[in-house]
């Protein structure tokens, strides 16, 4: 199987179908920084970043959790 290039345009249609399906998490912008949380429409994903302020660890596993 070889490669395939996607477009923008492709990758924003199929991350909204995702968002409409279910809880999507992707890199988003906090102002001039970039952190993980809950994508809400598939513009609000960056893959445009170098660093985030916290890695994914500390969204998927946070430190401090209700019993």
């Amino acid at each position: 199987m070889g490669a395939k290039i996607v477009t923008r345009k492709e990758l924003d249609a199929w991350v909204a179908a995702l968002v409409h399906a279910g809880r999507v998490v992707g890199v988003e912008a906090k102002g001039d920084k970039f952190c993980y949380g809950d994508l809400h429409k598939a513009e609000d994903l960056r893959l445009d970043y170098d660093v985030t302020i916290l890695p994914p660890k500390q969204y998927f596993l946070p430190t401090d959790e209700t019993l």
